[in-house]
């Protein structure tokens, strides 16, 4: 299934990358609204605001939520497959 190993967060290591798009249009988002209410009459930045707003919960979230899911399901499914014994020593990091 191409993951090379059971555990769950070395297998969600793609999602990381998009969660830092995400976080970075969420700082745009918040500049482009500071800059809708300094300039009230001026549509560049509603536009823009408004645009961001709708791909960044449609688009983004949402795909975040169920890949993330997936990825869970999947790691822990396979997790479950396996026959490792964890000792006192192994640590969850």
């Amino acid at each position: 299934m191409g993951y090379e190993t059971h555990n769950v967060l070395l297998n969600m290591g793609s999602l990381y990358i998009y969660l830092q798009f995400f976080v970075f249009g969420l700082c745009v988002m918040g500049i482009l609204k500071i800059l809708k209410h300094v300039y009230p009459g001026d549509m560049r930045f509603r536009r823009p605001y408004r645009n961001l707003k709708k791909i960044l919960f449609w688009g983004s979230f949402l795909l975040l939520f169920t890949e993330g899911y997936m990825e869970i399901l999947i790691s822990a499914y396979l997790n479950t497959l396996s026959n490792i014994n964890y000792t006192k020593t192994d640590m969850f990091s």
